[in-house]
């Protein structure tokens, strides 16, 4: 997707989820046409991703280190920036050394491998791969099974009827519920954590609001450069 598709997205289809000062931005007159010149604008993109880099990880499974998302060509940066489940409308593309902006954009791909934010996005796919994820997944089973059973074995005790023994097994489903739901709930709260820490500029609002937040701080910019 591009910055002139992630634009029509969020006018077209996103208008909804948006603030109403968003869309008088969003809807201007000239930013249609300035989303379509960012897309070949190598400043525009860093501008972006600058922003990007700023509230959400990198991707740890793409790498830990500058030279994983940054080649360091002769005369410029070329970047390509994996982020941290989340695909991303700029693509690939690369910044002349002279432009200060690609200087930016390398140091804050460092601050970012260094952040918070990736140590915990890190800390999330350990903790998705991770045995003891399967273990406390396995434990927690095997005790809401064991009031099942039990419960099963406490209350039927043949002749029932049909109601009779639909209410028996509800009532061992629940039991299975209740014993399974705190830890459960506390698994839960660890990966919503994991996953708020690494992508803070995403906790509090969805995707949409986000990309349209993004596109109303650096389309302006792009819009002031093109009516120059």
């Amino acid at each position: 997707m591009s910055i002139l598709q992630a634009w029509q997205q969020v006018v077209h289809h996103g208008r909804h989820m948006l603030t109403p000062e968003q869309v008088t931005l969003l809807t201007s007159a000239g930013m249609q046409e300035a989303a379509a010149a960012a897309d070949d604008s190598s400043t525009a993109k860093a501008a972006f991703m600058l922003e990007t880099l700023r509230g959400v990880s990198l991707d740890p499974l793409h790498g830990t280190a500058v030279e994983h998302f940054v080649i360091d060509g002769p005369d410029s940066w070329a970047f390509c920036l994996q982020f941290d489940r989340l695909s991303h409308f700029v693509l690939s593309f690369s910044v002349p050394k002279k432009e200060e902006i690609g200087a930016q954009l390398v140091t804050q791909v460092l601050l970012n491998l260094n952040s918070r934010k990736f140590k915990a996005a890190a800390a999330l796919r350990r903790l998705e791969r991770s045995r003891r994820l399967q273990r406390l997944h396995d434990q927690m089973q095997e005790r809401g099974n064991a009031a099942r059973r039990a419960y099963l074995s406490a209350h039927l005790r043949g002749g029932e009827t049909r109601a009779e023994a639909q209410a028996v097994y509800d009532g061992a489903d629940a039991l299975h519920e209740q014993e399974t739901a705190a830890r459960r709930a506390q698994l839960d709260r660890r990966r919503r954590s994991l996953t708020h820490a690494a992508s803070p500029a995403l906790a509090d609002r969805g995707y949409t609001q986000w990309v349209a937040d993004v596109l109303c701080r650096v389309l302006p910019l792009q819009r002031a450069l093109e009516a120059a």
